[in-house]
């Protein structure tokens, strides 16, 4: 397959993806971290999970359902591999992390010092973050509120 041809449908899915997020959120889409602790009786924070964003993509790889469940709305400490560092539609910060899938990627964003930070990010670097587990699209979790240490 032409490597143009494979950027382009690339780029199409990108887009499509950032729309259904913008579209998810502006109509009162799923808050994770609203539901953060609601299976919580206790009411005491649930602690942060350490994994990798290889681990969270295997996970929604392997059910969806299941991985919404451990991940959603969770804070998580995710190490990874940058993939790629890109704006999304409202000029914001959005850093892949590699999976095994060389097509499919784990979506991180923040707020502005994210932004300032991921500006500093190249592929191929090894980075930690905490984000809160958002779910997934098109089958590439999500997490969001991320912060670089």
């Amino acid at each position: 397959m032409d490597f143009k041809l494979l950027k382009s449908i690339l780029v199409s899915i990108s887009l499509i993806f950032l729309a259904s997020s913008a579209i998810s959120c502006s109509n009162g889409g799923s808050d994770y971290t609203a539901n953060a602790d609601s299976d919580n009786v206790d009411n005491e924070p649930l602690p942060t999970i350490d994994t990798t964003a290889v681990n969270i993509f295997r996970a929604y790889n392997r059910n969806a359902l299941a991985a919404d469940q451990e991940y959603g709305g969770r804070k998580i400490r995710v190490a990874g591999i940058v993939s790629s560092i890109s704006s999304n539609y409202d000029n914001t910060a959005q850093v892949s992390l590699e999976t095994e899938n060389q097509f499919m990627s784990v979506k991180t964003s923040g707020d502005r010092e994210f932004d300032a930070e991921a500006a500093r990010l190249y592929k191929g670097q090894s980075i930690r973050m905490t984000c809160i587990g958002a779910g997934e699209t098109m089958g590439m979790p999500v997490l969001v509120n991320c912060v670089l240490p």
